[in-house]
């Protein structure tokens, strides 16, 4: 079975600022403690955070990127997870919202662990 679930962090940096630090290799691997590679442009491109392996497949700039993410330790056979990054503003906060669905139930927490890295990393950069 697969689970869906949704996690999110608030700031008083921009919704530009959250982006950016998302998309900044140093700031993950130096806050989070994840080993990561970061290769994006305007057409998609590759995002690794730790084991999770993920392929862009929409960037846009400042708003959303949607990718197609997978770790090692998943299932044999299991498909790739849908992963939604969205960076918006309400009132005098800024939100990043990461979604992900199609995750194996026995990967979820492994996954929702490297996300809420992410998340405080770059809360921490974008302040």
């Amino acid at each position: 079975m697969a689970k869906t679930f949704k996690q999110a962090a608030r700031c008083t940096a921009s919704p530009t600022k959250l982006y950016r630090s998302f998309l900044d290799e140093q700031v993950i691997s130096d806050l989070a403690g994840l080993k990561t590679a970061v290769a994006v442009d305007e057409n998609g491109g590759k995002i690794v955070f730790g084991d999770a392996k993920a392929q862009v497949v929409v960037n846009t700039k400042n708003k959303m990127i949607v990718m197609d993410l997978k770790t090692p330790s998943w299932p044999k056979g299991a498909q790739n997870a849908l992963v939604t990054v969205a960076f918006s503003k309400e009132e005098d906060t800024a939100l990043i919202e990461v979604f992900s669905s199609n995750v194996p139930d026995e990967n979820a927490d492994e996954l929702k662990a490297i996300w809420k890295s992410v998340l405080s990393a770059v809360k921490k950069a974008a302040v």
